[in-house]
This record gives structure tokens, sequence and C-alpha cells, in this order.
């Protein structure tokens, strides 16, 4: 549930905040209004990716897992929501 992931977001920053010199691991970044984004500074290897957004006015939450490698841009693929929450529930 969206719950989960909050939580699981939340412990990442404590953690960020503990490991300053590993903060390279996790890197929060926000749209543009055409949604697209860009983290630059990221090391080669597996990544997992948390996308929120909101969808027919209800929280959505997207998931990927990719594999980055040296000077190549990814492009994620649209797909469905895991989960949705009302917005009045955050």
């Amino acid at each position: 549930m969206l719950s989960d992931e909050d939580a699981a977001l939340a412990d990442l920053n404590k953690w960020v905040a503990k490991h300053p010199k590993d903060a390279w691991e996790a890197v929060i970044v926000t749209a543009d209004e055409q949604g697209r984004w860009a983290a630059d500074g990221l090391r080669p290897g597996s990544y997992r990716i948390v996308i929120r957004g909101t969808v027919s006015k209800l929280d959505a939450d997207w998931g990927y897992i990719l594999d980055l490698e040296p000077g190549k841009a990814l492009v994620l693929d649209p797909m469905q929501p895991k989960f949705f929450r009302p917005n009045s529930e955050r």
C-alpha cells in the first residue's frame, strides 16, 4: 500500500541524513510540467525508482527496477500505477 511506500521513503531519508558520504545512492527529483525529470551524477548499477503522482484525483505509485549503464539515458515505459489512495488520506 502507499502507506508502506511512505514509510520506506521516510526511512530512506533518515538513512541518507545519517550517511552523507553515501547520499548519492538516494536521489529525490521533481518532474517538470511535461513530466520529464533527470537525476544527474548517478553511478552505474541497479536502481529502484519510485514515482509518485496523481491520477483522477487519487495519489498513485509507480515502481521500476532498472540497470544504469555508463553514458546511457533511460526512458521509462509507461505502466499502470501499483497503488491508488484518495488524496484526502494523506
